[in-house]
């Protein structure tokens, strides 16, 4: 039988690791420019910028 004990904190150092990881990818500027975050919130301006009249249509 395993002993659970000794590998207790393994998985929190594991979730700090890869939320770190995903933080950084987010948030990171890509070539200098902007970040995959920021391009995206630019994205949906943009979609709510063109499509703003056709919604309002009844």
């Amino acid at each position: 039988m395993r002993n659970f004990r000794i590998e207790r904190g393994q998985v929190s150092t594991e979730w700090l690791i890869v939320t770190a990881v995903l933080m950084a990818a987010l948030f990171i500027p890509i070539d200098g420019d902007q970040s995959a975050v920021a391009m995206f919130v630019q994205a949906v301006k943009d979609f709510h910028a063109n499509s703003v009249y056709s919604l309002s249509l009844p």
